[in-house]
């Protein structure tokens, strides 16, 4: 996906190659992982505020957490989004067709686009670029069914 992530009050611990901070864009906690391969690369992990502060009060839990994200790679369920575009997981929607990326949706089969006009989850704030959203890779297709959705809310 390659987007950019720019985390705010970020804590780092150079000892393991990994931070915690804040994405103001997606309203989220991350972890950010160095991965040290051919290449220096990050990989973000979704983690919630309190882990965040373990930071502070308890390093060692929050290692555990960055070893296990390590170690399971972009398979693990806290998996967001990587520097390498190899990593990024494509899906196609079932409602709209759309290509989207994988770690950006709450629904194993729905983009968020249409997973948000169709069971309420929070959807992407988009920022498109060249007829795609940068953050989910949603390319702004709508299918009759959430174009119905939308005109009678």
């Amino acid at each position: 996906m390659a987007i950019h992530i720019n985390l705010t009050d970020r804590k780092v611990c150079t000892t393991e190659h990994f931070s915690v901070g804040y994405d103001a864009v997606g309203k989220r906690y991350l972890i950010d992982i160095i991965i040290t391969w051919v290449i220096w690369y990050s990989r973000y992990y979704s983690i919630s505020k309190e882990e965040y502060e373990m930071f502070d009060t308890n390093i060692e839990k929050l290692k555990s957490i960055a070893n296990e994200c390590y170690k399971t790679g972009i398979s693990h369920q806290r998996f967001v989004d990587s520097e390498n575009l190899r990593d990024e997981i494509i899906k196609i929607c079932d409602e709209c067709d759309s290509q989207y990326y994988a770690s950006q949706s709450k629904m194993e089969s729905l983009c968020p686009n249409c997973a948000h006009y169709l069971y309420g989850y929070e959807n992407c704030p988009h920022k498109m670029k060249n007829n795609k959203c940068e953050i989910c890779g949603w390319d702004g297709s709508v299918s009759t069914l959430i174009t119905n959705l939308k005109n009678n809310i």
